[in-house]
């Protein structure tokens, strides 16, 4: 994989595909995906970047489109889609250290989103990270990780190794 892959047809409509169904599962979910606990299933996609580059951007557009419609307003519009490509493009950046990079996402969210909803809502910010620690930690472990494998198998790409940690074993 490319550290700066040309755009190609077939990459624009694999990042539109992966930007619509990341909005359309947020949408699509509502009781799920604008909550304190909440199990937003489109979630599940950000651990493709550890495959494909091109889901980088993807999330953070299908992210903002989702945002759009959040109770949260502007702080879900701005923080929200600022987290997530953070967390995309992380999961992307340290996808040669597999465990870490699926960390990425879970971390920052936790913290990240936490921030707004606490404010927001009115609650302790400590009282909120682990519950997007839990809510984030389920969706993209349950979920993500077996779209990752099955995508890695359905387009023929290698699931990263973590280098480090499998020449240590």
């Amino acid at each position: 994989m490319e550290d700066h892959p040309s755009v190609t047809a077939t990459k624009l409509t694999r990042a539109a595909f992966i930007a619509a169904l990341y909005a359309f599962l947020a949408l699509a979910f509502p009781q799920f995906s604008y909550a304190i606990i909440q199990f937003r299933l489109s979630e599940a996609l950000v651990l493709l970047p550890l495959l494909i580059p091109e889901a980088v951007p993807a999330i953070a557009i299908g992210c903002l489109l989702a945002n759009l419609s959040s109770p949260f307003g502007i702080y879900d519009i701005l923080g929200g889609t600022l987290c997530s490509t953070l967390a995309a493009w992380l999961t992307w950046r340290l996808r040669s250290r597999r465990r870490i990079a699926i960390a990425a996402p879970i971390l920052i969210n936790s913290f990240g989103v936490s921030l707004y909803l606490a404010y927001l809502n009115r609650e302790l910010y400590f009282s909120i990270v682990p519950l997007i620690a839990l809510s984030e930690t389920v969706v993209v472990l349950g979920l993500g990780l077996p779209v990752v494998l099955g995508t890695s198998r359905a387009l023929k790409l290698p699931f990263i190794a973590n280098s480090s940690e499998e020449k240590a074993r």
